[in-house]
């Protein structure tokens, strides 16, 4: 087997909707190896891939075109290519950065244009490290059988792989500073956020439904969208009014991780209206960059998104108040007096209304 890559930190995703692979060995018939043998899960690139990974992705797409017709639409695929990303990585052009989004190429230069649309390809998740098994969620064990993996390629049925250990690695990390320091802040913390939510169930819940491939063959969806719909599913609004105050209580539905979760950039914004008066409030986490003898550090100085609790909010007015809700990726980060850049990267309003 070829040796893993080390991983001396974890690696953030500034702008992708990034969610790693889950199974594609729907209908595969082959050898099972232990689950003992299994090699590590999917993450971060601290070296170039030693084998040709859009060659041998290309081999995986041939046999598996349904899946890699939905991988080719994700955000998976997109990580290099993605406009924001792009947009966050000229600013701070890190190998940081570059070993999730491009992390089949070396993440201290920008990768070949080859490897760079491969972005995270099936061979990222499925044969990480270049390592010779591939990854499987157990749903039963495969039969004894030929096809085209190679002999050393054989697969292995591995529960970890449907569980968030196949994603943290890549969507939960500190800051770099932080990390050399030796105390760690986190920069995504969705994972840990999910084992606070009290909600229950894994990544794949959402992110990876269950459909149905041709001739009734059900798999995990490989698109990973999180779309229009998705958010605006995620939210619950009520608003009442009392005399003159109006209240507005935002509710997450059913998410098993603080909303929005993801990079810095993200965030909702309830805005209240009245007249030519509006007041904007977001839902984010707000950063400090603090100095000391030892240098810089950033610290969170708030995070006020959506968790398992509702939150309210009041306005005093005898006139409507019209009212509503966007999520935001902004092209910078919230600050600690919790004010919102005017230059975004898009928005989509979930609600909205008049009350």
């Amino acid at each position: 087997m070829t040796a893993a890559r080390r991983r001396p930190f974890p690696f953030a995703t500034p702008a992708a909707f990034v969610a790693l692979l889950g199974t594609a060995s729907v209908g595969v018939s082959m050898p099972a190896r232990p689950v003992e043998n299994a090699p590590p899960m999917p993450e971060p690139a601290t070296t170039a891939s030693p084998r040709d990974p859009v060659t041998r992705n290309g081999t995986c797409e041939g046999c598996h075109s349904e899946i890699a017709a939905e991988w080719g639409t994700s955000g998976h695929k997109n990580a290099f290519a993605d406009r924001d990303f792009r947009a966050s990585l000229a600013r701070e052009p890190l190998p940081f950065c570059r070993g999730c989004h491009a992390p089949e190429a070396d993440p201290n230069q920008d990768p070949p244009a080859d490897r760079a649309a491969l972005g995270v390809g099936c061979v990222t998740c499925h044969s990480p490290h270049n390592g010779p098994g591939v990854l499987a969620v157990p749903h039963t064990t495969p039969p004894t059988g030929v096809n085209g993996h190679r002999a050393n390629d054989a697969l292995v049925s591995n529960a970890d792989f449907a569980s968030e250990k196949a994603c943290a690695r890549c969507h939960e990390f500190g800051f770099p500073d932080s990390i050399r320091r030796g105390k760690p802040l986190l920069m995504q913390s969705t994972i840990t956020e999910g084992a606070n939510s009290g909600i229950g169930g894994t990544c794949n819940d959402c992110h990876m439904p269950k459909v149905e491939g041709p001739g009734g063959t059900p798999h995990r969806s490989h698109r990973f969208s999180v779309d229009e719909t998705m958010l605006k599913g995620a939210l619950d609004v009520a608003t009442t009014r009392t005399g003159e105050h109006v209240t507005v209580t935002l509710t997450s539905r059913g998410v098993g991780h603080a909303f929005p979760t993801g990079d810095l950039f993200r965030r909702l914004v309830l805005t209240l209206k009245i007249g030519e008066k509006t007041r904007k409030i977001p839902l984010a986490r707000a950063w400090e960059d603090r100095t000391s003898a030892n240098g810089s550090l950033r610290v969170l100085a708030a995070d006020t998104r959506l968790q398992a609790a509702p939150v309210t909010f009041t306005e005093e007015s005898p006139r409507p108040v019209e009212w509503q809700v966007t999520y935001e990726r902004a092209a910078s980060r919230t600050d600690s007096h919790g004010r919102i850049p005017v230059a975004l990267f898009g928005s989509t309003v979930l609600a909205r209304g008049v009350r």
